[in-house]
């Protein structure tokens, strides 16, 4: 199950859209109210998975979801369950 099979409504924020990967982490870290490194990439870097210093996993993208804790974003990122929406 991807992300379009989840019924995902996405909300870009279209000012980010142009940017690289460092500026979104750091807009989605003050709107989230934690720090979000950058881990990783999905789907030859369309999206880009981040953690916070609480061990969550993030989605980013022009928008950002997250997966959850450590153990449990593993688990979904195996199964393919997508992540749910925050921003």
């Amino acid at each position: 199950m991807g992300l379009e099979a989840a019924g995902l409504v996405v909300v870009e924020r279209v000012h980010l859209a142009h940017l690289g990967p460092r500026l979104r982490f750091a807009d989605w870290s003050s709107t989230v109210g934690r720090d979000i490194f950058p881990i990783g990439q999905l789907e030859e870097g369309r999206f880009f998975l981040g953690i916070d210093e609480t061990s969550e996993i993030y989605l980013i993208e022009t928008w950002v979801a997250t997966f959850g804790p450590a153990q449990e974003a593993l688990e979904k990122l195996v199964l393919g369950i997508s992540p749910r929406r925050i921003g």
